[in-house]
C-alpha cells in the first residue's frame, strides 16, 4: 500500500494515552465508552505495558488509542506521568515506508530522538519526532510489519 498523493504519511494511526493503571484504563474505555481491545501486550524496549483498542471494526471509519502504562517509574512514560496527569502523551501517524518517510523529514529539518527506528506494537517499525522541535508534542511515526497488524480486522 502506498500513501495518497506521496505524501509521507497515510493517516493518523492512533493517538497515545498514558495512564497509570492498565486495568482500570481499559475498564472505563470498554465499559463506559464502548471501545473493545484489540491487542494488549508489554514492550520492555519502550518500557511500557500497551492496549490497543477501539471503536468498531478496524478500518476507515474506526478510531484507535493506545494506552500506555509504564513498567517502571524510570521509563520514559513513568517519568512522563511523574510530571503530568494521565492524558494524550503522542499522537501517531502511519507511514508505509518509514525509511523513505525518515530521509523525507531529515530533508525538511525534522529531529528525532534516535538515529534509527526501533520496534513498536505487534513488530511495528516506529520513530519518534523530538517533541523539543514541534512545539511539545511527541510525535510517534509507524510502519505496520509486513503482513500488517495482527487487529487490523
Amino acid at each position: 500500500m502506498e500513501n495518497f498523493n506521496n505524501d509521507p504519511f497515510a493517516c493518523i494511526d492512533h493517538v497515545g494515552y498514558a495512564v497509570k493503571d492498565m486495568d482500570e484504563a481499559i475498564k472505563y474505555h470498554t465499559e463506559v465508552l464502548g471501545f473493545h481491545v484489540l491487542l494488549r501486550e508489554k514492550n520492555e524496549g519502550h518500557g511500557v505495558e500497551e492496549a490497543m483498542i477501539a471503536t468498531g471494526k478496524r478500518g476507515e471509519e474506526s478510531t484507535v488509542v493506545q494506552l500506555l502504562a509504564p513498567l517502571g517509574e524510570d521509563t520514559t512514560i513513568g517519568k512522563y506521568l511523574a510530571k503530568n496527569r494521565n492524558m494524550i502523551q503522542q499522537v501517531c501517524y502511519r507511514t508505509y515506508d518509514i525509511d523513505k518517510t525518515i530521509a523525507t523529514l531529515k530533508e525538511r529539518g525534522a529531529k528525532f530522538t534516535s538515529e534509527e527506528p526501533s520496534s513498536g506494537t505487534a513488530g511495528s517499525r516506529v520513530i519518534f519526532l523530538h517533541p523539543k522541535y514541534t512545539g511539545g508534542l511527541l510525535i510517534e511515526i509507524t510502519e505496520p510489519p509486513a503482513g500488517g497488524m495482527p487487529y487490523k480486522d
